[in-house]
């Protein structure tokens, strides 16, 4: 069981690096967005100049009916908004978080934004798959000098295997990929 979800994970991981690698590549001609409108809530996730913003609004109040609800996307040449506004504005290497209130008539928003660079969010996905290589290899190396009946460890051995008495059979080592 363990073995599958770690897999999925690394698929998983593998794939959302792939779509970075992405969007980090199309950051710097275009500012994109995707993100959900509730009633109280709002959150989004942009992406312009190679970073990442994750945006998170909450009102203090029901906002009318004039206010589109749901799904949304939106996306703009860069030179054609003003993005310093739309980021925080301390960041360290691409890093950087900010909050805030806005007090507008009936009505007030807390708004908390934190940015990452494209490139440092790719690499943590790219952890998983690391190991999961790490761990293929580990595995094809044990396989190669082990018991085929027991598993046991037959580098030190000749001739049989002295847990389980079968002769010591010489085995190709697994490919990568197989199993």
């Amino acid at each position: 069981m363990w073995r599958v979800l770690f897999n999925s994970f690394t698929v998983f991981s593998l794939a959302m690096s792939i779509v970075c690698a992405f969007a980090w590549v199309r950051s710097h001609r275009w500012y994109e967005s995707i993100g959900w409108d509730g009633e109280q809530i709002s959150v989004s996730v942009n992406g312009c100049d190679g970073l990442a913003c994750l945006s998170i609004e909450r009102f203090s109040v029901v906002r009318g009916p004039e206010y589109e609800r749901g799904w949304g996307t939106s996306g703009y040449a860069i030179d054609a908004i003003d993005y310093e506004r739309y980021w925080p504005k301390t960041r360290y290497v691409g890093f950087g978080t900010e909050g805030s209130v806005h007090c507008l008539p009936g009505n007030g928003v807390k708004l908390t934004r934190t940015t990452a660079p494209f490139w440092a969010i790719m690499l943590a996905g790219l952890v998983a798959p690391f190991f999961w290589v790490v761990r293929r290899i580990q595995r094809m190396r044990r396989a190669e000098f082990a018991c085929v009946g027991c598993g046991y460890d037959l580098r030190a051995s000749s001739g049989e295997c002295p847990e389980c008495g079968a002769a010591i059979q010489t085995v190709s080592a697994p490919s990568i990929i197989a199993s």
